[in-house]
């Protein structure tokens, strides 16, 4: 997993389509090496009671942390009663912290969803435009 952690810090300063440069395979493309080792970082550090100590020690400090995921308003909608709906995850029973590692820019990124003290990973995942 170090090494892992190493390659996408290396990896993140790298400038592609979505961070003000040119289109790079190796930053922009489901094929490169960003978006996969960002992918086998999430399949480990996603799981729960993952401390949020490793996960900055692998990948530092998010890019942001939010109390909502950026583009929830693209979900799909939850209907409430007829003619109202609210998008889906607008309805929290419990206030949230995510971590948020961007890929492509804030458009497409990796997120962690921290339990209420903030110290472990409850969850984690993609959003992708």
């Amino acid at each position: 997993m170090e090494s892992l952690g190493q390659k996408y810090l290396e990896l993140k300063n790298i400038k592609g389509q979505y961070t003000g440069g040119e289109y790079n395979e190796v930053v922009d493309s489901e094929s490169g090496e960003k978006y996969m080792v960002m992918n086998e970082l999430l399949q480990e550090l996603g799981k729960a009671g993952t401390s949020v100590e490793r996960l900055c020690t692998l990948m530092g400090p998010p890019d942001t942390m939010s109390p909502i995921l950026p583009g929830a308003v693209d979900a799909p909608t939850v209907p409430l009663m007829p003619g109202i709906a609210l998008p889906a995850g607008a309805i929290q029973t419990e206030p949230a912290v995510y971590m948020i590692y961007s890929w492509r820019g804030m458009h497409d990124y990796i997120w962690f969803k921290l339990n209420s003290d903030e110290s472990e990973v409850v969850e984690g995942g993609w959003k992708n435009n």
